[in-house]
């Protein structure tokens, strides 16, 4: 049996366009809102069964389109975001949002201040839970920050606690 891939509806790409335009600017480089002649560089599209990962279904996934997808379509399209549509249906209109967010995040869009050039790549989860361990730990891993305010992973390395773990005297680097 196949599966096959479709483009996604409009409705998908008015989510998307509110969600880049309330909280991705830097993907403004490469999205164009519906209402703009240009096609925008993101494809959205749904594949009739949801691809599976250790057993489990995906709800979706980004990846960063290749120049055979441009060169066939004549859009030069940067990311590829894919929809299990089989699992979208049974979605409500929040969790629709909350993927298409999430499935957004992993695009990353810098522009080179010397060149100007646009650079496009894809990235995973900032953090992986087991349903097992976030049940019973919450959301208990450090956060880098931006700056070392004595929170982020760096900054909370208690040279006590290492010693009592470790076993030995920890050296600051």
């Amino acid at each position: 049996m196949s599966n096959q891939i479709w483009k996604a509806d409009k409705s998908v790409y008015e989510i998307v366009d509110r969600l880049v335009a309330e909280h991705f600017p830097e993907l403004g480089f490469v999205h164009e809102p519906l209402t703009s002649s240009q096609e925008s560089q993101i494809a959205v599209v749904l594949r009739e069964k949801a691809a599976k990962s250790g057993g489990r279904p995906l709800l979706g996934k980004t990846a960063k389109a290749n120049k055979h997808l441009g060169a066939l379509t004549g859009v030069d399209y940067k990311f590829i975001l894919e929809i299990a549509g089989d699992l979208w249906c049974d979605l409500t209109d929040r969790e629709r949002e909350a993927l298409i967010f999430r499935l957004l995040c992993g695009c990353v869009v810098v522009e080179d201040e010397k060149s100007g050039e646009i650079k496009c790549s894809v990235r995973g989860p900032d953090v992986q839970y087991y349903y097992q361990e976030l049940d019973k730990y919450g959301d208990w891993m450090p956060r880098p920050d931006e700056e070392d305010d004595g929170k982020s992973i760096e900054g909370s390395r208690d040279p006590e606690t290492l010693e009592r773990i470790l076993g030995y005297e920890h050296e600051e680097a």
